[in-house]
Parts: structure tokens; C-alpha cells; sequence
């Protein structure tokens, strides 16, 4: 098991204490992946360090911490909970996800309140996804404790994906689904199905709703069950704004061994250019015109988050490499380069280009989900139309060539996610909420 880097925890921004010591129990996928757990992560964290009781319930532990606590992915272990359905035997379970259905055959979701040293106050879920959680257990759970759920992308307003792209049957019950190779996969197409499923088990479940945009929020209000939300809120997500913070450029090109006279842009993503949620072919194309625009210019594309590996792309050097476990190479990372990319197929609000802003990096970025509530155009960055090629070409060429157009946005990113995306300000914003749910001022 990996022990965690010495990562600075988050320092409440205000000393005033809250009124309660509450007893926090927070689900999520993994104590370590993409930037939904990372958040998850650092949340739980901070409530500690604020003098709560909160632990971190994961599907998947990768990280030394005790207060960090497997959830069982045990299919055939039967639960303790009286309430539980029995675990469904193989063949049951095979015939069920051949037919497409989605895989909720975990019954240690179940057992979730014993994770805890003593009984929470409070459950808050993020994640739900990625074959570790029983979403079945909800109605029971939401009877039994005040339950907060971030959402994190849109899968639970889906038949299956985590993103629908430019599909818009989630709005009416999915069924003949466009691409069910969409993460998480089916092998046959029971959208329908699952779509009603879900609604069934909302419906009977009664939570507080969080996002970190407005247009996931709005999202989710226009399609979950109107009487399984308590209360909606947008809560933006924040990252260490201590950690990343612009830095050496010169020193961290060094500790990479990054060319200094290098004009660098730079991707960060979970799989790197395998992430299915990466425009590829945008970047592609952008990266070879600014190339061609600046020649001879060394031009030189990082990618952090996939395989080691180096190719090229026409003149332009691809430096791929796993992302570090070094709690400063990421920032590192961000302050080696001039530009930060990020053109997606789709995304909600994602934690890199909050980490870049603060590292005082421009962003060039596809204007989807909740990426323009992150980046004031051509103010603190530049947002381009999904899909459109030439737009984001011309808007990496124009940022590349402009020295004085970077240093501007760059500095403005800083004073942005400053102002808006500092971790300690979510965590207190949270902690602020759970007091008035937990006092029965919660709702709408």
C-alpha cells in the first residue's frame, strides 16, 4: 500500500469554530484518482484538521491513512443489515450485467454506518460509480441519517454514462443508446431500464444536493425526482491554493529536464491522451499549427497523468509521463509550461484547470459543463467552441506567440482562483451546511 506524500493540510480560513463537532462519514471511489476523489480526499482531510470526526469510506484504498476505510467489494459476503437484499449468486449476476443492467451488486454498501468508529451525524457521497456502491441502499440510508450528495458528473441522471454528449435522451428515459461504449460501458443496450431504476430508487430517497457548477446543478434539478431533494446547492469546488502557486519556472523545467528556450503547453488528465474524455484530435491540430505558426521554435506538448512515453506529432515533441506522487511535482509540473490545455468532449468542473489557474498558468480550454464558470474569457484564460478545430488552433497560436497576452491572463488566473477557489473556503462552505442540516435549517 502506497503511504501518502507529505501534503500540507488544509488550514481553515477562519478560526471562528462552528458550533457542533460533527461526525462526518464521506464515500467516494478512491482515497487517490481523479479529481472527484481528490476532492473528496482533501475534504475529509479538512474536517479533520478543523476537529471533526470524519472518516473516508472508498471502494478502492491506496493510501496509508486509518482514517481512510475500505468499503467491502466482497459480490458474496452477505450483509449484517437486516434491511440488505441477499447477495445475488454468479449466474444471476452474470445474466444481469450481459443483459446491461448497471452493477449495483455490492452489499457491503450496506453496511456503511459500521465503518465509522461511532454512528455519524452525517453521510455525504460523491462518486457512486466504477463497481463499488450499491445504489439500492440509498432509501434505506436516507431514513436512517442526513445524507449529502455531491455530484460529480452526470450519471446518476443517466442509463448509464457518466457523460451523455451531445445525446439528449437522459431528459426523457435513455433507452437506444447512441454509444454504449460511453464510460461506464454496457455490453447491451438497457438504458431504459436502468434510467427507470433510478428514478425509482431517487424517488424513494429523500438528500441534499450539491454540484460544483450551476450547470450541473441546473442539470440535475430539471431531471431528479422533485421530492428526493431536500435542498440544492452549488458549492465550487477548490484546490490548495498554498501548494499550487506560481513558482520557478527555470527550477522546475530543470527538475523535469525541460528545455529552458522550449515554447511548452501542457495537458493533465487522468490516462492521459487515452482519457476518453480528452479531445485528442483538437489538441492534435491545435499544437501542429501553433507549431507551424512558430517555427522554427521549439515547441513541446506534456502530458502528465498517462504512460511513460515520448512520440511526436509532426515537429512538436509529446512528452507523456504517470502523474507524481511527490506532493510538489504536480506543481512543478504546471509551472514548467507556458500554456495550460484543455479541450474536452465533455467535463463538469474539472480540478486541473483550478490547479493551473493557481499555479498562474493561462488556460485555453472547450467551453462545456462547468468550465465557463471556472474561466473568465479573455480575462484569465481563453474558451473555444467544442469541437471547433480552427477557433482553438487560433487561440493556443495566439497564446503561444504573446508573451505579454500569457503574463496578463496568467496573472489574472492567480488573483481568480485566489479569490474563488481556495480549498479552505469550500471546506468551511460545507461544514457551514452540514451545521444547518444537522440543525434542521437545511432545506430550501
Amino acid at each position: 500500500m502506497k503511504r501518502m506524500p507529505v501534503v500540507r493540510p488544509p488550514v481553515p480560513h477562519s478560526r471562528s469554530p462552528l458550533p457542533l463537532r460533527m461526525r462526518v462519514l464521506t464515500v467516494s471511489l478512491a482515497d487517490q484518482e481523479g479529481g472527484a476523489e481528490r476532492i473528496a480526499f482533501r475534504l475529509t482531510a479538512g474536517y479533520r484538521f478543523a476537529g471533526h470526526e470524519a472518516t473516508l469510506a472508498v471502494g478502492f484504498k491506496r493510501l496509508d491513512h486509518d482514517w481512510v476505510r475500505p468499503l467491502s467489494r466482497d459480490r458474496n459476503r452477505p450483509s449484517r443489515n437486516p434491511a440488505a437484499p441477499p447477495p445475488a449468486g454468479p449466474d444471476d449476476r452474470k445474466w444481469a450485467l450481459r443483459a446491461g443492467m448497471e452493477d449495483f451488486f455490492y452489499p457491503g454498501s450496506w453496511d456503511l454506518l459500521d465503518l465509522a468508529d461511532d454512528p455519524p451525524d452525517l453521510v455525504h457521497l460523491h462518486n457512486l460509480h466504477n463497481a463499488y456502491f450499491d445504489l439500492r441502499v440509498l432509501p434505506w440510508l436516507s431514513t436512517r441519517v442526513p445524507v449529502v450528495m455531491t455530484l460529480h458528473d452526470c450519471w446518476l441522471l443517466t442509463g448509464h454514462c457518466a457523460h451523455p454528449m451531445e445525446c439528449e435522451r437522459w431528459r426523457t428515459g435513455c433507452g437506444m443508446c447512441p454509444d454504449l461504449s460511453i464510460y461506464p460501458p454496457l455490453p447491451r443496450d438497457n438504458t431504459a431500464n436502468n434510467w427507470d431504476r433510478k428514478r425509482d430508487l431517487l424517488g424513494a430517497s429523500r438528500f441534499f444536493l450539491a454540484a460544483p457548477c450551476d450547470w450541473l446543478r441546473e442539470r440535475a434539478l430539471g431531471s431528479l425526482p422533485p421530492s428526493s431533494v431536500r435542498a440544492a446547492v452549488t458549492l465550487p469546488n477548490g484546490v490548495d491554493i498554498e501548494a499550487f502557486q506560481p513558482g520557478d519556472r527555470r527550477a522546475a523545467r530543470d527538475r523535469f529536464g525541460v528545455p529552458q528556450d522550449a515554447v511548452v503547453a501542457l495537458l493533465v488528465s487522468n490516462g492521459g491522451l487515452a482519457n476518453l474524455w480528452r479531445d485528442v484530435r483538437t489538441l492534435e491540430e491545435a499544437v501542429r499549427a501553433a507549431a507551424a505558426r512558430l517555427a522554427p521554435r521549439r515547441i513541446l506538448l506534456l502530458v502528465a497523468g498517462g504512460l511513460e512515453e515520448r512520440t511526436r506529432w509532426g515537429s512538436v515533441e509529446v512528452w507523456s509521463f504517470p502523474f507524481l506522487t511527490d506532493g510538489s511535482g504536480l506543481a512543478d509540473i504546471y509551472r514548467a509550461a507556458d500554456v495550460f490545455v484543455h479541450f474536452a468532449r465533455a467535463d463538469t468542473f474539472p480540478t486541473v484547470v483550478l490547479e493551473a489557474m493557481a499555479c498562474g498558468l493561462p488556460v485555453v480550454a472547450t467551453a462545456v459543463g462547468g468550465i465557463p464558470e471556472q474561466i473568465a474569457d479573455g480575462e484569465t484564460g481563453l474558451l473555444v467552441t467544442p469541437g471547433a478545430v480552427g477557433e482553438a488552433a487560433e487561440a493556443l497560436t495566439a497564446l503561444l506567440e504573446d508573451e505579454a497576452m500569457r503574463t496578463r491572463l496568467a496573472a489574472a488566473a492567480r488573483r481568480r482562483a485566489v479569490a474563488h477557489f481556495d480549498e479552505r473556503v469550500m471546506i468551511e462552505r460545507y461544514l457551514a451546511w452540514y451545521a444547518k442540516i444537522l440543525a434542521g435549517n437545511g432545506e430550501c
